[in-house]
């Protein structure tokens, strides 16, 4: 069994719903807030590999629902799963996260 180390991706609390954060080795990494849970997702689209948002780091079209750019698919943000669109039924890429007081990190395997 692997183990995992932690790599700093977001200090302090999200300011708002959907950001996006940049990780060194991953790239951006979308962020999702709903409550208390954080989800993260590679910002990658599984049509094609785009980037889900405009440039503008804004992907959320609407509480709950993240769109890709590209093509206008639709994904719950809750799970990844695209509900709309030619990927329909694809998934985003997770990103393991552990959020702590500080802050938001990515969980990495060791090599």
């Amino acid at each position: 069994m692997s183990q995992r180390h932690r790599r700093p991706l977001w200090q302090g609390e999200l300011p708002r719903e959907q950001v996006m954060a940049e990780d060194s080795e991953l790239g951006a990494v979308i962020l999702v807030k709903d409550g208390s849970t954080v989800q993260a997702w590679r910002n990658s689209c599984p049509h094609v590999g785009v980037a889900l948002d405009y440039g503008d780091g804004n992907c959320l079209l609407e509480p709950g629902v993240l769109i890709c750019s590209m093509h206008g698919a639709l994904f719950d943000a809750s799970s990844g799963l695209c509900t709309d669109g030619p990927c329909r039924g694809d998934s985003l890429t997770a990103v393991p996260i552990l959020i702590h007081s500080q802050g938001i990190d990515v969980l990495c395997a060791d090599p």
